[in-house]
């Protein structure tokens, strides 16, 4: 005979896989390049790093918002397309970091 759960189990079970399915969603690029025992060892250390990748997500977020408002003298400076090419490229690599950072897929990486 099948156990089954009662209604209030049966919720706890449900967020309990949903949290794990949330607290699992990393990057593959984290185990890329690694094999066997040590992939799976790193992956390990990442998923129980989720403190300091959403601490690193939220401070990836604040850069890149400070980014998005550039100041009156940007414009008015000569090299400003320069600058724009800058600050397009750390948007880039900002964005490439939250991809890496984002856990739980709450971050507007556009």
């Amino acid at each position: 005979m099948k156990n089954k759960l009662s209604p209030v189990n049966l919720v706890l079970d449900n967020q309990r896989k949903l949290w794990y399915n949330i607290s699992m969603a990393i990057s593959t690029k984290w185990g890329s390049n690694l094999k066997g025992k040590e992939k799976e060892t790193f992956e390990g250390v990442i998923k129980n790093s989720s403190m300091l990748l959403d601490r690193l997500t939220e401070i990836v977020e604040q850069q890149i918002q400070s980014l998005h408002a550039p100041s009156k003298e940007d414009y008015d400076n000569s090299a400003w397309a320069f600058k724009q090419a800058d600050r397009n490229g750390q948007l880039r690599a900002y964005r490439d970091i939250l991809t890496l950072t984002d856990r739980k897929g709450r971050t507007n990486i556009g």
